[in-house]
């Protein structure tokens, strides 16, 4: 997720499959992360959205050994 946080992307706009992915993906990696937003995502509040997206942008803070 660093890679969002880099190029200062919009993660809540990928997950409401409004933007595409910036990571280096395969055509069946991009599938399957269509299917999950499209699956999963749909019904999910733009708060919990932005909750989401706050955990997986700063979850590597949490390594903590």
């Amino acid at each position: 997720m660093t890679i969002y946080k880099e190029k200062n992307e919009d993660i809540v706009a990928f997950l409401k499959g409004k933007a595409n992915p910036i990571v280096d993906t395969t055509a069946s990696q991009v599938a399957i992360m269509q299917a999950n937003i499209d699956g999963f995502l749909h019904s999910i509040s733009d708060d919990e959205l932005k909750t989401i997206a706050t955990y997986l942008l700063h979850v590597d803070e949490l390594n903590v050994e």
